[in-house]
């Protein structure tokens, strides 16, 4: 969910724009609340209420779909923080948060042996710099594309929520080099 969502913000920025894509996000954040509360109310809503319960993880069934939300608001911050730095900048950090924060969490789990901070493995850390390099490269320098990804990367050791840590870490990356 996670890759399919960063992807869709991230082409609609390259297909109509930054200012497109943040009503969107917010129009979907919106709406995410509203189902999400009706769902926590016990109101069924068929094929919504399965997929939310088949991707959400136990610590988040608190509030349905907090994990879709959450990402959502921090395509949201992400977009407000960095706008003024350009379009490049801001598509640079999505990046990070879609491509390097997915391949870690995949690679990790299926691959990852060397623990590192509790469940990070070094090989998800590995292989989300390396998957968030790649298409940073398309916009930027291969190093700084390399540096700006390992800063995201290494910013979800941060004792904070990743979906926000990631994305500001690489993009104050690409910002000052």
């Amino acid at each position: 969910m996670h890759l399919a969502f960063g992807i869709f913000f991230i082409a609609e920025i390259l297909l109509f724009g930054i200012a497109a894509s943040l009503m969107t996000a917010i129009a979907l954040l919106v709406f995410g609340v509203i189902l999400s509360l009706l769902i926590s109310e016990g109101i069924s809503i068929p094929l919504l209420h399965k997929a939310v319960k088949h991707v959400e993880r136990e610590s988040e069934q608190s509030m349905p779909g907090k994990a879709a939300l959450v990402f959502v608001l921090a395509v949201i911050v992400t977009i407000i923080v960095f706008v003024l730095q350009g379009r490049a900048i801001v598509l640079g950090a999505l990046i990070v948060l879609v491509f390097g924060d997915s391949f870690s969490a995949i690679v990790g789990k299926k691959f990852g042996k060397t623990k590192i901070f509790g469940k990070r493995t070094l090989e998800g850390t590995i292989a989300g710099i390396i998957a968030a390099s790649i298409p940073l490269a398309f916009l930027f320098h291969p190093v700084l594309a390399f540096l700006a990804a390992l800063a995201g990367m290494l910013a979800e050791y941060l004792p904070f929520d990743d979906n926000f840590t990631v994305p500001l870490a690489a993009g104050l990356v690409l910002i000052i080099l």
